[in-house]
C-alpha cells in the first residue's frame, strides 16, 4: 500500500514508523525540512520504506501532484487543516485517515464522499479515536446506555513544576482543547460547559491521584451514539494543572512581558512552548471508559508507557498507531463516506482485527463487565 502522510511531527513520525515497519510505502510530507530529515534516523529497514518531501500543504497544486499515485492519505496536521484536507481527499478521490482535532462538523461532506466512493475516517487518534472504537463496540452490546464517562490523558512520568505537564502533541491543538467549550450530554440533551471546568479527583491504579476536567472530546459521539442519558469526557492531568492553566489563559497579553505586542494567542503559544519544553520525553497515557446500562456495566482501562527501545512517546504510540492500524485495515471496511471510529468499532470483524493489531504493538485494553 502506498500512503501519503501529511505532517511529520511526533505523531506523524510514529505513523510513518508503524506503516513502514509493516512494509507499506510512505510518502511523508511536511513544510519543515528538519522534520522530514528526522525520518532518516529511523532504523534502516524502516527508513528505506519512507520518502520524505518538503511541501506547504496549502499549495494545493503541488500537494495534489505529489499524492496522485498514493492509495490513501493519513493526516497528522493540526486541527485548523481538518476541513481543508477532507475536501482535498474528496477532490483527489483518495481515502483519508485524519487525526486532527478539527473544529468543523465533517458530516456535511458525507454525501459528497459517498458520491466519490471514498472513505474519510475522522478523529482517528487516541481520544477521540481509540476511545470511540471501544465505545462503538460496547454500544452494539449494551444499548440502551444510561451513562458513558471517558477519562483520558497523557502525562509525564516525572512531572515538573509549575504545570506538571510535558508537551507531546500540537501546541495549537492543546490550547484549542483548553479553550473550546465542551459539549456533553445531560438527561439526553446536548449542553455546553466551559473547558477546564468540572474538576474532580480520581485515584488510578499504578498512577495515584490525578485530576480530571471537561474538554470537548465527545465530538461525533454526540450524533452517532443514540439514546444515552448522560455522556461526558474529562481530560486527566496531575492535580493543580487545570487552575494554573485557567489563570494563564485568562491573563491576556501583559505588555510588560510582551514588548513586541504579540497577539494574546501567539503570546500564550510561545510561553507554553518554552515552559513545557522538556528533554525528558518519557511519558505515559491512561484511558478509562465507564459505561453503565440496564443490562450490565463495562469498564475499559489502558495504561501505556514511553517506548524506550524505539524512543517513541506513549502519546505518539496511542495516537499514531491507532491511525496507522485504521489505515491498514480500512480497505476491508464495507462502507464509504464520512466514517467515525465508533462506526468502525460497531463492525465486529474490524474491531477484533484492530484489537489484535494493538496487542501486536504491546498495547493492551483491559475490558471488564460487571
Amino acid at each position: 500500500m502506498k500512503v501519503a502522510l501529511l505532517g511529520c511531527g511526533a505523531q506523524g513520525k510514529a505513523i510513518a514508523y508503524d506503516l513502514a515497519a509493516n512494509n507499506h510505502s510512505v510518502l511523508a510530507i511536511d513544510q519543515n525540512e528538519k522534520a522530514c530529515r528526522s525520518l532518516k534516523n529511523l532504523p534502516k529497514r524502516v527508513a528505506n520504506n519512507i520518502l520524505a518531501k518538503t511541501c506547504d500543504v496549502e499549495d494545493k497544486q503541488k500537494l495534489g501532484s505529489l499524492i496522485q499515485n498514493v492509495d490513501i492519505i493519513v493526516s497528522a496536521l493540526p486541527g485548523r487543516y481538518g476541513k481543508y484536507i477532507w475536501k482535498l481527499a474528496i477532490e483527489t478521490k483518495k481515502n483519508l485517515v485524519d487525526i486532527s482535532y478539527a473544529p468543523d462538523d465533517p458530516f456535511g461532506l458525507d454525501k459528497e464522499a459517498q458520491r466519490r466512493n471514498i472513505k474519510i475516517v475522522v478523529d482517528a487518534g487516541f481520544a477521540p479515536g481509540l476511545s470511540n472504537i471501544l465505545i462503538g463496540n460496547a454500544y452494539t452490546k449494551l444499548a440502551p446506555i444510561e451513562k458513558i464517562t471517558i477519562y483520558v490523558g497523557g502525562l509525564p512520568q516525572k512531572p515538573k513544576l509549575p504545570l506538571k505537564y510535558t508537551l507531546t502533541w500540537s501546541i495549537e491543538d492543546l490550547i484549542e482543547e483548553y479553550t473550546r467549550p465542551a459539549r456533553i450530554i445531560r438527561d439526553y440533551k446536548i449542553v455546553t460547559v466551559p473547558a477546564l471546568s468540572g474538576i474532580e479527583l480520581l485515584k488510578i491504579p499504578r498512577l495515584g491521584e490525578v485530576e480530571c476536567f471537561y474538554t470537548d472530546g465527545l465530538r461525533t459521539l454526540l450524533k452517532t451514539i443514540k439514546n444515552v442519558k448522560n455522556m461526558e469526557e474529562k481530560t486527566i492531568r496531575y492535580p493543580g494543572h487545570a487552575e494554573l492553566m485557567k489563570e494563564l489563559l485568562n491573563y491576556g497579553n501583559p505588555p510588560q512581558l510582551n514588548p513586541r505586542r504579540l497577539k494574546p494567542k501567539e503570546f500564550i503559544v510561545n510561553f507554553l512552548k518554552e515552559i513545557l519544553r522538556s528533554n525528558d520525553n518519557r511519558d505515559l497515557t491512561v484511558l478509562i471508559i465507564k459505561i453503565k446500562s440496564s443490562k450490565k456495566n463495562q469498564t475499559g482501562f489502558c495504561l501505556d508507557y514511553y517506548d524506550q527501545k524505539h524512543a517513541i512517546t506513549s502519546m505518539a504510540r496511542m495516537t499514531g498507531y491507532t491511525a496507522s492500524i485504521i489505515a491498514q485495515l480500512l480497505s476491508g471496511y464495507p462502507y464509504t463516506g464520512i466514517i467515525t471510529p465508533e462506526h468502525l468499532g460497531m463492525n465486529l470483524n474490524f474491531y477484533n482485527l484492530f484489537l489484535k493489531e494493538l496487542k501486536n504493538r504491546k498495547i493492551k485494553i483491559n475490558i471488564s463487565e460487571h
